[in-house]
């Protein structure tokens, strides 16, 4: 996709089912295949904001060398979504669900519709950390949702691409 713009993102979750993996991993380690029939968008996302990180361990210096050398370690990823306080829509109640319940909830976070050939994005289970509603004084009441890969340790997050629709 070229100049992908946030207007474009799509977040869906997996309204039926258990999440698996999207398909075969590429070279690059995306795998690659046709997006779940039983995702659906959460159309009342305004923000996304993904954060992948990577520990390090100081692995020491080279000799003669002035460098200090460290090695990746886990990754570990963060979720902040924004979006609008309307209780009656089918993605809030799905999040607000898994919040209340404890349970865990498949996500797709892609940069375009989950239908278009070249689509990327992440693919994981998450828990629902917190589900945060400021009450301001004025503007549209939003709702933030924090969350983190839990659960499906036979699945783990997955960079995906979509291959076909």
């Amino acid at each position: 996709m070229l100049f992908p713009i946030g207007l474009d993102c799509k977040a869906y979750y997996l309204s039926t089912g258990t999440r698996a993996t999207w398909g075969t991993a590429d070279v690059d380690g995306v795998h690659e295949g046709v997006a779940p029939a039983n995702l659906t968008e959460i159309t009342i996302v305004r923000d996304v904001t993904k954060s992948l990180e990577k520990g390090s361990v100081e692995g020491g210096q080279n000799r003669g060398s002035t460098w200090q050398l460290v090695r990746g370690t886990y990754k570990t990823l963060q979720l902040e979504v924004t979006m609008s306080y309307d209780t009656d829509n089918a993605g809030y109640l799905a999040l607000l669900n898994a919040y209340l319940d404890n349970s865990v909830i498949a996500l797709a976070l892609l940069d375009g519709a989950k239908t278009v050939t070249d689509v990327m994005g992440l693919w994981a289970d998450f828990e629902v950390l917190s589900f945060s509603t400021p009450e301001e004084l004025e503007g549209e009441m939003v709702v933030t949702v924090q969350l983190r890969p839990t659960g499906n340790t036979s699945v783990l997050p997955e960079m995906v691409r979509v291959t076909a629709s």
